[in-house]
C-alpha cells in the first residue's frame, strides 16, 4: 500500500476530489491510504494576527466556497443567464455560467488581497518567502507537527497546482519538510491556474492524468495498479 499525502487548498476541494478520483481510479480505493490533514482540521485561525487583507481573503473564500457547492449541484441551470418574474418582477436567479462568472472574479479577487497582503508583509512574492510558513509554524504548532508526522509517514506528496495556491504559505512548509525528510514532492497541474506563475521546490510537476500519475506511482515498490 502506498501513503500519500496531498497538499491543497482547503477551500478548492473540487481539485482534491477530483484528484482522489484519479488516484482511485489508478490504483484502486483499497491499495492506497491518504495521510493528508483532513478538512475537519481546517486551521481555526487566530483573528488577532490577521491583517485587513486577510481579512478580506477569509471572507472571499467563503464566498468560493459557496460558488463551488452551487457549481456542484447538478440542478444548477447550464444557460449564461436566466431570468424568473416573481411578483410581476424580473429576477436573475444563479446559472452555470452566472456562478463561474462569480467564481472568476473571486479568484481574481482572492489573488490581488492575497499579493496585498505579501506586499503588507514584505514578502518577495507568492510563494518565495519561506518566512510565511515559520510565522505560521510558530502560531500553529500543533498542526506544523501533525503535518510533519504525516508526511513522515508518506512514500509521496502530491502538491495540487491551483490558483490559490500561490499564496498558501503551509504549502512552503510542507513542501519544505519533503525537502528534509527526503520525501519526492510532485506538483500537479489542475488544469486552473498557470504553472509559469508557481514557483516552488517540486521535484516535478506533471498534469492531473492517469497515465501521469501512473507514471510517478510506478517508481515505487508498494505500486499496485488496479485491475
Amino acid at each position: 500500500m502506498i501513503r500519500i499525502f496531498i497538499s491543497h487548498a482547503w477551500t478548492e476541494s473540487r481539485a482534491y476530489e477530483r484528484f482522489v478520483s484519479v488516484l482511485n481510479d489508478v490504483l484502486g480505493g483499497e491499495s492506497w491510504a491518504d495521510v493528508s490533514i483532513p478538512e475537519s482540521r481546517k486551521l481555526d485561525l487566530n483573528r488577532a494576527h490577521l491583517s485587513e487583507e486577510e481579512r478580506r481573503m477569509e471572507m472571499l473564500e467563503v464566498a468560493l466556497a459557496k460558488a463551488e457547492a452551487l457549481l456542484a449541484d447538478p440542478h444548477l441551470p447550464g444557460v449564461s443567464q436566466r431570468i424568473v418574474y416573481r411578483g410581476g418582477e424580473g429576477v436573475e436567479v444563479p446559472t452555470r455560467g452566472s456562478v463561474l462568472a462569480d467564481r472568476a472574479r473571486i479568484i481574481r479577487e482572492l489573488e490581488d488581497a492575497a499579493h496585498e497582503a505579501a506586499v503588507g508583509a514584505g514578502k518577495a512574492g507568492p510563494g518565495r518567502d519561506p518566512k510565511g510558513s515559520y510565522r505560521a509554524m510558530q502560531l500553529y504548532p500543533d498542526l506544523a507537527f501533525s503535518i510533519e508526522k504525516r508526511l513522515r509517514s508518506a512514500d509521496v506528496a502530491f502538491v495540487l497546482i491551483t490558483p490559490l495556491l500561490n499564496y498558501r504559505d503551509w504549502v512552503n512548509f510542507e513542501v519544505a519538510v519533503c525537502a528534509r525528510l527526503r520525501t519526492a514532492a510532485i506538483g500537479v497541474r489542475m488544469g486552473e491556474t498557470m504553472s509559469a506563475n508557481y514557483r516552488i521546490d517540486c521535484a516535478q510537476i506533471i498534469e492531473c492524468g492517469h497515465e501521469e500519475v501512473r507514471a510517478v506511482l510506478g517508481a515505487f515498490k508498494e505500486f499496485r495498479p488496479r485491475g
